[in-house]
């Protein structure tokens, strides 16, 4: 099967950048490209594996606390019981 193949514009407007940030991330291998009559294109699969890159994983939250307080929240009780 033949990969779709987007030029520099296409791929700038479904990744969301502006064409120059693009060019630049192509040109340091921070996403793979390739150039085709001296112009940068992007596959599909390509486009999908920059937006892979870009995602990071959620941070899992923290186990409610026994008094029912957030982290802040207790910092601040205790600043004010003791006078702070």
């Amino acid at each position: 099967m033949i990969p779709i193949i987007y030029d520099l514009a296409e791929a700038a407007r479904i990744l969301g950048f502006s064409e120059s940030y693009l060019r630049s991330k192509l040109r340091d291998r921070t996403f793979a490209g390739m150039k085709r009559a001296g112009r940068w294109a992007m596959t599909e699969a390509q486009i999908e594996a920059a937006i892979e890159s870009m995602c990071i994983d959620a941070r899992p939250t923290d186990p409610p606390s026994p008094s029912g307080l957030s982290r802040h929240s207790r910092y601040g009780r205790r600043l004010r019981q003791h006078g702070a």
